[in-house]
């Protein structure tokens, strides 16, 4: 038998979501799997910061924050990060599709919302995977973000649930095998073991009981991610993974906030949201 034959291949993993639906968390969890290597947002990178960046359309706001990131001293960014410049669809893809001698898994978390017109782009050999929150829960939280909320501007003719439902209906009419894989955020919260559990043995990822619970800190992150430099330098500023990257373990999910509460945008795009959730919500892994 030939050398490519027996050629190891490791287990490719896409985790498609959205800002402030536990994307980052569960991607932290999942760091400490032996042998595995993280590339964080690459599609989101180009989106927002790469060549073919969508911010020349609209969010000054957001285009402004990166662009002051893009200032600040890259002197203790001790992850590994590509530059802005060479972010494109296509480079994305081709360092998806990669060979990482000595890694068992390549996990690549990414936004939805970054890949509705380049479906040509997504990188071949993964199994795809979905982390959706209820809209109340994902939209009030990203409000609370006035930098991130700024991604509103950016133009979609759809709305973000539409766009994931959309790619899980693309991906099923591609054959997708093993698919599809959705977790809501507050089953991950409420039963972290169940649900761990099944999407590790969905994927292909090895599972056992340290998986539920982790070091707080990002010194895993500085082990086995690599991301867009300016993504991390932004952080330093608006601090939008600092929950995540403080984490330990799942906690147990709040209960919406209630309508009285909440602004009346948020109350708009949760409903706008709902029939999309609902969907996905239904072919969802079960407690």
């Amino acid at each position: 038998m030939s050398d490519s034959a027996t050629a190891h291949k490791p287990v490719r993993v896409m985790l498609w979501g959205l800002p402030r639906s536990l994307t980052t968390v569960l991607t932290k969890c999942l760091s400490y799997v032996d042998g595995i290597y993280v590339i964080h947002e690459a599609f989101g990178s180009v989106t927002f910061t790469g060549p073919e960046n969508k911010i020349k359309k609209g969010g000054e706001g957001l285009k402004s924050f990166m662009e002051n990131a893009a200032t600040i001293s890259d002197a203790n960014v001790e992850v590994q990060c590509w530059e802005d410049n060479i972010c494109t669809y296509q480079w994305v893809k081709d360092t998806m599709e990669a060979d990482y001698p000595g890694k068992e898994i390549i996990f690549c978390k990414d936004v939805v919302t970054s890949i509705p017109n380049h479906l040509d782009m997504i990188p071949r050999g993964f199994r795809h995977t979905f982390i959706i929150r209820h809209p109340t829960k994902r939209t009030f939280s990203h409000l609370a973000f006035k930098v991130i909320s700024s991604t509103w501007k950016l133009g979609w003719k759809q709305n973000p649930f539409q766009i994931m439902a959309d790619l899980v209906k693309h991906l099923k009419e591609q054959g997708e095998e093993l698919f599809p894989v959705i977790v809501d955020a507050d089953d991950l919260q409420n039963h972290p073991a169940s649900i761990l559990r099944q999407y590790c043995e969905a994927v292909g990822i090895p599972y056992n009981d340290s998986l539920l619970q982790w070091e707080a800190g990002d010194d895993i992150i500085k082990k086995n991610w690599y991301v867009s430099k300016t993504l991390m330098l932004g952080n330093t500023i608006g601090n939008y993974y600092g929950a995540a990257l403080s984490s330990t373990k799942f906690n147990p999910a709040s209960e919406p906030p209630l309508t009285a509460e909440i602004p009346q945008v948020v109350v708009r795009l949760s409903e706008q949201d709902m029939p999309y959730y609902k969907e996905l919500y239904d072919m969802r892994l079960r407690p």
